[in-house]
């Protein structure tokens, strides 16, 4: 406990330092070690989200120069090493513990590993510490924001842009949220007022909730680059919930007979994924190459290179009905 209060107090002049000597084999430990204490951590919150934000703070430092990109990715993979206790989940009253040995895992252990070692600063291990502490936090309730915390946390909204809203969905429905209840708007209007974590009650209301990271991005996206992808790719989460309106438009009248379960949905996005396969391993391979810009035109090109229209979810309707 004494070393987590050091670390978390030693971070105080605001991300000037930005080198390290971090390799590539120092990320890859870490990485094998968050894969093993996220195991038994469901999709939505689990050990491949925990390589999104990695990968979109890499994007992310890489794109704005202000924070070293290995430590941004570091910081990224262990963002949710206790994602359990967080204000989403106070707020929603959504009951969950910490399972296996993340009961006592601890980011600032490998942190302080590194700070040990002479691989970052004593000034970039505080920071470290913050961001993985305070990354849900919105800008506007930060007393002190600082680059790397900024990093992280658009990184980890970028994650669930995109076809990333697809864990979104899987996310309430392990938690017992309806797909959709009926009686909230399905397109919420980009100047309706900002909703609270408590207003998320069912898959449809949470998707609305996303969007006010790109309604409202100057309240809620902290970095340049960050804020500019998500405008972008967030396109495809308005998409799905227009396709949704329209589906539940050509059936007025015929309520009863509204698909509004969370199989067919998702089981038709996943089949849309797939096909977005070849941009996303591309803008991989270019991020390693350092190539932030190819980054940024794969991801693009994988959110906008798929249909998302209602004759193709009918279409799927269809199929899995002869089936």
């Amino acid at each position: 406990m004494l070393l987590q209060l050091t670390l978390y107090t030693l971070g105080t002049t605001m991300g000037k330092e930005i080198g390290t000597q971090i390799t590539l084999e120092d990320i890859k430990i870490f990485r094998n070690e968050v894969k093993v204490l996220m195991a038994e951590v469901s999709e939505p919150h689990g050990f491949r989200h925990a390589e999104n934000v990695a990968t979109f703070a890499r994007y992310i430092a890489l794109s704005d120069g202000n924070v070293d990109p290995s430590l941004a990715e570091v910081t990224g993979l262990g963002h949710d090493i206790q994602w359990e206790i967080g204000e989403e989940r106070v707020a929603r009253d959504i009951k969950v513990e910490l399972i296996g040995e993340r009961l006592n895992a601890k980011p600032s252990v490998f942190i302080s590993d590194l700070y040990k070692s002479g691989k970052i600063s004593a000034t970039q291990a505080g920071e470290m510490m913050r961001a993985v502490v305070h990354h849900g936090i919105r800008p506007d309730k930060m007393r002190a924001s600082f680059p790397l915390w900024k990093v992280i946390g658009d990184a980890d909204r970028l994650t669930r842009f995109g076809y990333g809203f697809v864990d979104v969905l899987k996310y309430n429905r392990e938690f017992g949220f309806p797909f959709w209840t009926g009686n909230f708007v399905i397109v919420k209007p980009e100047d309706s007022p900002v909703m609270r974590f408590s207003d998320q009650k069912s898959g449809i209301t949470a998707l609305n909730f996303l969007l006010d990271w790109v309604n409202h991005p100057d309240r809620f996206m902290r970095t340049n680059s960050g804020r500019d992808l998500a405008i972008k790719i967030s396109k495809v989460n308005r998409k799905f919930l227009e396709v949704f309106q329209a589906y539940v438009g050509e059936h007025t009248g015929d309520q009863n007979n509204i698909v509004d379960e969370y199989k067919p949905w998702i089981g038709w996005l996943e089949e849309l994924i797939d096909q977005t396969n070849p941009h996303r391993e591309l803008a991989k391979k270019n991020l390693a190459a350092g190539d932030h810009e190819g980054f940024k035109q794969q991801t693009i090109e994988a959110a906008d290179s798929t249909l998302l229209t209602l004759k193709s979810f009918n279409n799927h309707l269809a199929r899995i009905d002869l089936g």
